[in-house]
């Protein structure tokens, strides 16, 4: 699809609270990644994230966060039925293309987490790992030629992520 016809079907809903298609379940620097690695239960967010952060073709980490059994009952209206919560911390030097990237990488592993009948580590860590091949495979300076040539700007992605991003020194 081109953008024209993006645009011509896109609908928007106000307040984005009561939109049932927003995507609620994707937060952008909600926790910091200091409270991620002190607060890590169990402790494999924080190994996780500390991996993530060593790699450098990246400028994001990710966790993934359950829900508290209460929550859970109403994440239909609060968290689009999904029991889980990916968190995404974006790098003080991302660029908007790193963003589309993070983006892509948190709904590949939506996508494999919904195939797993029970939610837990074992499993998270099995759809992380099949996501993370996915995308992997992805070659994302190809993407974004083809997005522009489409006339679709990447210069600003409308994520949120300013929130907590993080910064390493070497």
């Amino acid at each position: 699809m081109n953008v024209t016809e993006v645009n011509d079907k896109e609908i928007f809903f106000f307040p984005n609270f009561l939109n049932m298609n927003n995507c609620k379940f994707i937060k952008y620097g909600y926790f910091s990644i200091n409270s991620v690695l002190e607060n890590s239960k169990p402790s494999y967010y924080a190994q996780s994230v500390i991996h993530q952060l060593s790699k450098t073709d990246r400028n994001f980490v990710y966790h993934i966060k359950l829900l508290p059994k209460f929550e859970r009952k109403i994440s239909k209206m609060t968290n689009n039925g999904r029991i889980y919560q990916i968190h995404v911390n974006m790098s003080q030097n991302s660029l908007p293309i790193d963003q589309l990237k993070s983006y892509f990488l948190a709904m590949l592993i939506d996508i494999e987490l919904q195939k797993k009948e029970i939610m837990n580590s074992s499993a998270i860590e099995m759809s992380i790992r099949s996501a993370e091949i996915a995308f992997s495979k992805v070659d994302f300076v190809d993407l974004q030629s083809k997005l522009e040539n489409q006339g679709w700007s990447l210069e600003y992605i409308y994520l949120d992520p300013k929130k907590n991003r993080y910064n390493i020194h070497d």
